[in-house]
């Protein structure tokens, strides 16, 4: 079979392509590179990986393959000449290349002087790993005697702080869509920033109750097994209005915003969003005075969600994909006991309404859908309901730009486009008084008498006869 076949392999920095052709060949496109590599002839031609890319395609975690590749970019551009391919064959060569490369490694460490100590030595680990992998294992005796005399204590550069429910209203407000779906997911779900801006569309399930999303062991820190995570009503009601958002919408680069990933972002660009919200905000979070980063980043998501979910331990952390937790607890075995537990502690993650709005919401809901289920069955049509609140003397527009300030869940008919939390007393008041109005308005109609028993039957009632076998009926 004639056919050009394409693989390509997402790399992060880089999208490396393979192109081969052969005729009659059994060879699946998802051939791995390597291999496909050493068939060079005339009837086949392909890029072949670099030692890098080939090293980082082992990886499953994306996170991983991320962190990997930027600590030996850094490495190749800041310490030898950019060229890690002729580097790595250089040093195999020499009867001192393991010397040089434990020299140059010494360089690099000192050269991240302005970076944290854990992005300093997690970026000269991932050197080391590569290194090992490549025969050219550090001794141990070097390692130790460098980390215990050169290496900084593993912290965080920048102090941090959970964050108070008032806070985090504030700083949210002053968000996009896109900002305000992606905080408070990530308030509500505990996940690691890397992990949900990797999360696709299709991993989330908003027709489950509560919402929630797969996580794939590719989007998670370690490349560890699945898990499930859940969204608050109101994280599921702003990100439904964040997809609704951004149809059609481009990022800044000119790409489309409307694709396969749910939040399709850089993790510069979602720190940006905050920082730019705090300083927006009226509140004074002090910053960190070598990093001038405020003590509410994107860490403090986790750190909130650990702090107020008032779940179990073990689920908790399973939550959060804490390693040791995750087969201890009953996250994966069971996740819909989990989705019950989390729905009894929803109000501890709900960020935007105050505890007592969201019981006069739920009220003010729980009132309109009693009457609304009232009409309908009583065969009164959505249009019927619409006419009705139009011709009220609520100011219907009035009312919907309310509602769409506060990204209410989108809808058909005008009970769904509406935000019952939003609007003032005495719309609700009146929304009330128009539905009950047409409860109590009987619908007649004229039938065979044929159709009377089934009429009947179905919840209409005899009113009189008409002419020869005619009747009518109400309801």
């Amino acid at each position: 079979m004639d056919k050009r076949r394409e693989s390509r392999i997402p790399l992060r920095g880089s999208i490396l392509k393979a192109v081969w052709m052969k005729r009659g060949s059994g060879i699946a496109a998802a051939t791995p590179l390597s291999t496909a590599a050493q068939l060079i002839n005339p009837k086949w031609r392909c890029w072949k990986m670099n030692v890098k890319d080939e090293w980082l395609h082992d990886f499953s975690s994306e996170a991983t393959r991320d962190t990997y590749e930027q600590a030996l970019k850094y490495f190749a551009e800041g310490v030898i000449d950019g060229d890690l391919d002729r580097y790595l064959e250089e040093v195999r060569k020499s009867d001192t290349g393991l010397k040089r490369v434990w020299d140059d490694m010494r360089e690099y460490y000192e050269r991240m002087s302005e970076y944290a100590p854990k992005t300093k030595n997690n970026r000269l680990k991932a050197v080391k790993v590569f290194f090992r992998d490549h025969d050219l294992a550090i001794p141990q005796s070097w390692w130790k005697k460098f980390r215990r005399r050169k290496m900084d204590e593993n912290r965080p550069v920048t102090n941090d702080k959970a964050g108070k429910k008032e806070e985090w209203r504030k700083i949210i407000t002053n968000m996009d869509p896109l900002g305000q779906a992606l905080y408070l997911t990530l308030l509500s779900t505990g996940c690691r920033i890397g992990a949900t801006l990797s999360v696709k569309v299709e991993d989330l399930d908003l027709d489950a109750d509560p919402a929630r999303i797969s996580l794939r062991p590719s989007y998670t820190k370690e490349g560890i097994g699945d898990r499930t995570v859940f969204l608050t009503a109101e994280a599921e009601k702003y990100v439904k209005n964040y997809l609704e958002w951004r149809k059609g919408k481009k990022k800044s680069d000119g790409t489309d915003l409307d694709t396969d990933r749910l939040f399709p972002i850089a993790k510069s660009t979602a720190e940006g969003k905050l920082q730019r919200a705090i300083d927006r905000s009226p509140l004074e979070i002090k910053k960190d005075e070598e990093t001038g980063i405020h003590e509410i980043h994107t860490h403090s998501t986790r750190k909130f969600f650990r702090s107020k979910c008032g779940l179990g331990d073990a689920l908790t952390h399973a939550l959060m994909g804490h390693k040791g937790y995750l087969d201890r607890s009953y996250l994966r075995m069971d996740p819909d006991r989990a989705a019950e537990e989390f729905k009894d502690i929803e109000d501890n993650l709900t960020i935007l309404e105050p505890k007592k709005a969201r019981i006069e919401r739920r009220a003010r809901e729980s009132a309109i859908g009693t009457l609304e289920a009232a009409l309908k069955a009583k065969g009164i049509r959505e249009n019927e309901i619409d006419e009705a609140i139009h011709g009220s003397e609520i100011d219907v527009g009035e009312a919907l730009s309310q509602t769409e300030t506060n990204a209410s869940a989108t809808g058909n008919t005008l009970l769904d486009r509406l935000d019952f939390g939003a609007i003032s007393e005495e719309d609700f008041q009146e929304i009330r008084q128009v539905l009950m109005k047409l409860l109590e308005k009987r619908k007649q109609k004229v039938i065979d008498e044929a159709e009377l028993e089934d009429h009947i039957n179905d919840g209409w009632r005899f009113v009189d006869s008409v002419g020869e076998n005619r009747a009518i009926v109400e309801r």
